[in-house]
């Protein structure tokens, strides 16, 4: 390429004149943009045929591309027809003639189909970038070559510049495949712990829920021990209410039973302390010389057994302290004893019987009471005497005896009232002797 002069014009020496003219040329040709459809593109085949003219447009403005532009003949330009050869095809950058604008066109029309090709033919998005960028270099390096030609200086710069950007994309490319191995190798690892942690974490669960099985079934076995205790102890406290009702009855016929017999003692001790006897309840004439005493009725007894704390509801008693209930059966013998000892004769406001008693005045002997006197013994121990020292006398011993017992009786008949034989007063004093015997075993209890 011969250097330009100063002196002569030309559209390279001004920059203003040169952008004049390149827009004139651009303006005249319909370059072809990836933007726009292939239908309203010129095929590659028709841009080949450099005798063919192009036909005018509808404005009556030719854009025919002469093939008569350079005084030499022009061949193509050897672009690769297909993917697979692009790995094989090298660009040379000064190996051909100069190139014109119908160069850079076919160029543009042959990226414009490779581009297709590569979505069409491959699916895997690895070879799709490494296609894309095998064409882009291409025709990178056609385009330096077209450049260089009118300015070798700015071809040399934009080669620099693809070379530096080539290389720096490769390095970043490097790069970022070295920090997605790290970030992979990273994440595997990351991956491998937490297997493994779920892993030991699994074995863990799976121990503990063996243990909680285990647990599971001795609770379950306890559980039913526990239910059968627990039915035996309703069974045997089912029975024991059963028992406890029964001797509950039981023990409110013999208290009911002691009751009646402890009033009775109470107005025998009555009659035997003021000496009275028993007589009807009807009103005479001699009733104010009479002594009352009140009798407590079954309805009374009836309502003091249902006062007694034993025979209380089972539930109140089983809830109650032990020792509480004790000293409410203490309270409860205390106030019976009060009120089966006493004379309750002033409480006039209950519905009670009245029995009557009179004096009788009877006087038993002491040998019925207390025994034998000492004149007794004495009057026999001188009969002893008097049949031991006259033995041969029988007559005289036996008429003493006989005297000695028709006086004892004399004596004793004087005292007596009339209509009263020995033999009853025997009776009744035998009588007095047991209710005396119950007097003191009831004292003493």
């Amino acid at each position: 390429m011969r250097p330009i002069t100063t002196s002569k014009k030309s559209y390279y020496s001004n920059p203003s004149l040169h952008l004049q003219k390149l827009s004139q040329d651009l303006s005249s040709i319909n370059f072809i943009s990836p933007k726009y459809s292939l239908t309203s593109r010129n095929t590659l085949t028709q841009c080949r045929n450099r005798n063919t003219p192009i036909t005018p447009k509808e404005d009556g403005r030719s854009s025919t591309l002469t093939t008569t532009v350079f005084p030499w003949e022009k061949k193509p330009p050897n672009l690769p027809r297909d993917i697979k050869s692009l790995d094989t095809f090298t660009p040379s950058l000064y190996d051909r003639n100069p190139p014109d604008r119908h160069d850079a066109k076919l160029l543009l029309v042959w990226l414009d189909e490779m581009l297709p090709q590569i979505v069409n033919n491959q699916n895997d998005i690895d070879e799709v970038y490494e296609t894309v960028y095998k064409i882009y270099n291409y025709c990178l390096a056609e385009v330096v070559k077209q450049v260089s030609v009118q300015c070798k200086e700015r071809g040399l710069i934009i080669e620099k510049v693809w070379k530096a950007y080539r290389t720096l994309f490769e390095k970043a490319r490097k790069m970022q495949g070295m920090k997605m191995a790290s970030i992979e190798e990273q994440h595997s690892n990351e991956k491998f712990n937490i297997h493994k942690m779920y892993n030991s974490q699994l074995r863990k669960l799976e121990r503990s829920m063996d243990e909680l099985k285990a647990k599971y079934q001795s609770t379950l076995k306890s559980l039913q021990e526990s239910e059968e205790v627990c039915r035996t102890y309703e069974e045997r406290q089912e029975k024991m209410k059963n028992r406890i009702e029964a001797l509950k009855s039981r023990y409110k016929a013999s208290k009911k039973e002691v009751l009646i017999c402890r009033e009775e003692i109470r107005i025998i001790k009555f009659q035997i302390k003021n000496n009275f006897e028993k007589v009807s309840t009807e009103p005479t004439a001699l009733s104010k010389l009479y002594h009352k005493i009140k009798v407590k009725s079954k309805s009374t007894i009836e309502k003091e057994l249902e006062n007694d704390p034993v025979l209380a509801d089972i539930s109140v008693v089983i809830t109650n302290d032990e020792n509480n209930l004790m000293e409410q059966i203490k309270k409860y013998e205390l106030m019976q004893n009060d009120r089966f000892t006493q004379d309750d004769y002033q409480d006039r406001g209950t519905d009670a019987l009245i029995v009557s008693v009179f004096h009788t005045e009877i006087q038993t002997s002491t040998e019925d009471l207390c025994g034998e006197s000492i004149g007794v013994k004495k009057r026999r121990a001188n009969i002893s005497f008097l049949s031991r020292n006259q033995a041969p006398n029988n007559t005289t011993v036996v008429a003493t005896q006989s005297r000695l017992n028709r006086s004892n009786s004399l004596v004793f008949n004087q005292f007596m009232p009339p209509g009263l034989n020995l033999a009853e007063n025997k009776k009744k004093h035998e009588k007095i002797k047991n209710l005396f015997k119950m007097i003191k075993e009831v004292k003493k209890d």
